[in-house]
């Protein structure tokens, strides 16, 4: 599974929420009893024949991008030691 920074960050927000001020609208994603679907070159698909797009959990994900802002407040509210690598002195 490719995890997207958006992911990682709505991750990280939800394991640091009690640390931090940071307020989100959140939409629930998942129905547990989506299995897929076929995604490989015949008829209509691309890429590797495979079963994708199934979700066997609900999760909650952020409904807009993060901001420069919101990121900010997030890793000073965590800045005591950065154990995950989740500054970077090449981000903008």
């Amino acid at each position: 599974m490719k995890i997207t920074a958006m992911a990682i960050l709505t991750i990280a927000f939800s394991i640091f929420s009690s640390a931090h001020a940071v307020a989100f609208d959140w939409a629930t994603v998942g129905d547990p009893s989506n299995s897929g679907e076929f995604s490989g070159a015949f008829p209509h698909g691309y890429g590797p024949d495979a079963i994708v797009g199934g979700v066997d959990y609900t999760y909650r994900i952020s409904k807009y991008e993060v901001t420069a802002g919101q990121y900010t407040e997030f890793l000073n509210a965590v800045a005591t030691s950065d154990p995950h690598g989740l500054y970077n002195t090449n981000m903008w």
